[in-house]
């Protein structure tokens, strides 16, 4: 099993938790990963390394972005891994980007899905040439 697909649209991220669906599938070997829900389903226990990016186009000060990659539809419940990053706009518009990448076990049929969220009460745009999600099975 192994996926990979990206954003075919830039996304709005406001400061709740929110489920990042990538839309668009480059590979999806045993169609284990779902463009609808954004959820990768585990077909047979073991370990997999996921890795996962998203750039950012943020206007306003200090502000961070956090994704994480869990397994479960709840906020901050089952986290695997997780990263935050910050802009800092000082004039026009600043970009950035965040990535995180790991190795996790999983059981037949658990998921895993991307969430994202901009802290401090703001929002950003999130830009689709730059926001990926890829895995595959190790063994």
């Amino acid at each position: 099993p192994a996926f990979s697909a990206n954003r075919s649209s830039a996304l709005n991220i406001s400061s709740t938790n929110q489920t990042v669906v990538f839309n668009a599938v480059t590979h999806n070997q045993g169609s284990h990963y779902s463009n609808s829900t954004g959820k990768f389903t585990a077909p047979v226990s073991g370990l997999y390394f996921f890795s996962a990016g998203i750039g950012v186009q943020n206007g306003s000060n200090s502000r961070y972005l956090v994704i994480s990659l869990q397994t479960s539809d709840s906020n901050y419940t089952d986290m695997l891994l997780t990263g935050r990053s910050s802009a800092i706009d000082t004039t026009g518009t600043t970009y950035d980007g965040i990535y995180i990448s790991g190795v996790v076990p999983l059981t037949a049929n658990q998921f895993v899905l991307c969430k994202a969220e901009m802290e401090n009460s703001s929002a950003c745009v999130v830009s689709d040439k730059s926001c990926f999600f890829t895995g595959y099975f190790i063994g």
